[in-house]
């Protein structure tokens, strides 16, 4: 169907074995669990929408994800789920029917979900993954450097990461930010972050100073994470001039602690600003402590990020 003018998109994929797909999966428990015929997405979906069973649906959905292992959520009230204010069925063929649609579309205050439950995302991440299976495989630019991350190095990597970060006085809803390239380490800190309840935030090494500033100066966080070059266009980049701008700048910010770098290869041992660590020295705080995964509330936020700042300073989320 043709909605405001648009034409009806060209069909490009179907997949080969359309039954078997995890989705379907998900709907064929439904069914047996609830004594449901679903047939199709669309029963899925209507059913999922559907204010008298959408509560089950996200039970259930919580559930066959495993979101929190051993733990299964009481079946919730609608005035907690709130799926009225949440999902509107109706079809949008002309502009006033789209007002309508934004006026009726309140998401504010935001649903409740699941408000009895506790749990960790890299808990979930990282839960009973077979430990010599392949977890990542991380390269650099121009396939150089490929090096592969078993689950069980990962875990110990994360555990590590978090010992030292909990005595370097990290805690539930501090912030942590990462300067940082797509890489083994990002994932490392990221997890080992989400681990004890902290945010986690990341900008791409190739901004500017004040642009990297204007982020940070917002979410005053305790610890920041950068590399001493990247590998860009075949080139290596380095990053030091910037460390140092922004270290300057992060000493005026009460909460910061300090600033953790990523030594790359090619590039030579700097002096180091104020407050800045090397990767490895700063992993030498740990203490041995086991990873613990401080329990939060489901809505407990994970990730801070950010508008692109092209009409005006940039704005979290």
């Amino acid at each position: 169907m043709a909605i405001l003018g648009l034409k009806t998109p060209r069909h490009l994929w179907n997949p080969t074995n359309p039954g078997a797909t995890n989705l379907d999966e998900f709907r064929y428990t439904v069914n047996a669990k609830r004594h449901l015929n679903l047939q199709n997405y669309l029963d899925l979906h209507a059913w999922s929408t559907d204010p008298a069973t959408a509560a089950d649906f996200w039970t259930d959905l919580f559930e066959y994800e495993n979101l929190k292992p051993g733990s299964v959520p009481e079946s919730l009230p609608n005035t907690q789920v709130r799926p009225n204010s949440i999902f509107v069925r109706c079809s949008y063929r002309t502009i006033t029917d789209i007002e309508r649609l934004l006026q009726d579309f309140r998401m504010f205050p935001r649903p409740a979900f699941f408000p009895d439950v506790r749990l960790n995302f890299a808990e979930h991440v990282l839960h009973k993954k077979p430990a010599e299976e392949v977890a990542i495989v991380a390269c650099r630019e121009g396939g150089i450097s490929i090096q592969e991350f078993r689950w069980r190095e990962l875990y110990e990597q994360v555990e590590i990461m978090a010992d030292a970060m909990r005595q370097s006085g990290l805690k539930k809803g501090d912030r942590v930010a990462a300067i940082i390239s797509n890489c083994i380490e990002a994932v490392i800190a990221c997890l080992a972050t989400l681990s004890i309840g902290a945010i986690f935030s990341t900008s791409s090494p190739d901004m500017g100073v004040s642009g990297i500033m204007a982020r940070l100066n917002q979410i005053k966080p305790r610890l920041v994470v950068f590399e001493t070059s990247i590998l860009y266009n075949g080139k290596t980049r380095g990053l030091m001039d910037k460390v140092e701008q922004c270290t300057k700048e992060l000493l005026q910010i009460r909460e910061f602690r300090d600033l953790i770098l990523v030594q790359r290869e090619g590039s030579s041992k700097p002096n180091l600003p104020p407050r800045t660590i090397f990767w490895t020295d700063f992993n030498k705080r740990a203490q041995g402590q086991k990873l613990v995964f401080e329990q939060v509330e489901f809505d407990h936020p994970g990730f801070i990020v950010y508008s692109s700042g092209t009409v005006g300073r940039s704005h979290l989320f």
